[in-house]
Parts: structure tokens; C-alpha cells; sequence
């Protein structure tokens, strides 16, 4: 029994979906990945078998518009994955994101964004999924993850005794900023 859950968000190249349901299912073409943040970067790990287990939230990636998916009996429980399905309450010592664009205009920078401002609580729609992150004390928390895996804030940027934190484009701290773009005390900074 065939059932279709459409894919409305794109880069591009690929259309993109969460999902969530409240019985375990099996997708029929489109790639299931289980979404992970390891040391502030977004992880796209694949579901080989591309079934989800009932109360799971996944990513959906195809090159079509709708991702067709039947019933199964059961699945196996799906590792470091930090979707949870719209079904779940928000709580807890999170930071929540929804998959959405930086530029909705643009339709570009897909990724997982702020549902609400800090990260706060937020309504999904049934039948999607949304992130929880693990909140950090002391960090700066990131606005969002671009689904490429390029960061879109620096993690736990703070000032210590008053001097200025200096990080490059790469995320790696200076001590001096040269010419060029900088993040100072998690400010874009143009040196000319």
C-alpha cells in the first residue's frame, strides 16, 4: 500500500523533506538520512535500508517532488539522529530548528533554521520532524546549519579579559586580523 509524501524544498539539484509518522515505513526511491550535529557542523548520515521505525523523524532527499513510501511492521531504531518527529513535544534543554531556506525569496542557504527567535519552541506540522539540539552552556548558539555542512554562525565565541576573539571564514582562531573578512566577538569584520 503506496502512500506519497511530498518534497517542497530544494537546492537546486534535489528536493528535500522531514518526515515523521506514527507507523514504521519503508521509501520506496528517495534517500533517508538520519541528521546529526557533531562540533557545530550539520551530519547527513544515509539510511542504507531506507526504513524509518514509528515515531522516528528523518530528512528525505530525491529528485523528484514526492517520495512514495508503504507500511512495514517494524524497523530498526535509527542511531545519532537528532530529528524527532512532529508528534514529540518540544522540551527540555534544546535549541530547535525547522528545515527551511536562509533567502525564502531566493530559495537558497537550505538547511535547519530557528523555528522561533533562540531556538525556542515552536508548531511543526504532523507528519514532519524537526531538530533538537542539545544546548550548550556558555555558547553562542548557531541560527542555523546549511545542509551543504558549512556552519552559518561560529560556536562559543566569547571575550575573555576584554580582548577582541578573532576567528578566519574557516573557523579557525587568529591572534591578529590581517586583510580580509573576520569574525570578531561573533561580528562579520571587513579588514581592507
Amino acid at each position: 500500500y503506496y502512500m506519497g509524501s511530498s518534497l517542497l524544498a530544494t537546492d537546486g539539484t534535489a528536493n528535500y523533506a522531514t518526515f515523521s509518522s506514527d507507523r514504521a515505513v519503508e521509501f520506496v526511491d528517495a534517500t533517508v538520512y538520519a541528521v546529526n550535529v557533531v562540533n557545530g557542523v550539520l551530519q547527513l548520515n544515509e539510511v542504507t535500508s531506507k526504513q524509518v521505525p514509528a515515531g522516528t523523524g528523518v530528512l528525505l532527499k530525491s529528485e523528484k517532488e514526492t517520495a512514495p513510501y508503504f507500511y512495514i511492521n517494524e524497523a530498526a531504531t535509527i542511531d545519532n539522529n537528532l530529528l524527532m518527529p512532529a508528534s514529540l513535544a518540544m522540551s527540555g534543554d534544546y535549541t530547535f530548528y525547522k528545515l527551511a531556506y536562509d533567502d525564502y525569496d531566493a530559495k537558497t542557504g537550505l538547511g535547519f533554521y530557528w523555528g522561533k527567535d533562540d531556538g525556542g519552541t515552536f508548531t511543526v506540522k504532523a507528519g514532519t520532524a524537526y531538530l533538537a539540539v542539545p544546548a550548550v552552556p556558555n555558547a553562542a548558539s548557531v541560527k542555523g546549519f546549511l545542509l551543504d555542512g558549512t556552519p552559518t554562525a561560529i560556536e562559543g565565541v566569547e571575550a575573555e579579559n576584554n580582548t577582541d576573539v578573532i576567528y578566519n571564514l574557516s573557523g579557525q582562531r587568529v591572534q591578529k586580523a590581517q586583510r580580509g573578512l573576520y569574525i570578531v566577538n561573533g561580528k562579520k569584520l571587513m579588514v581592507k
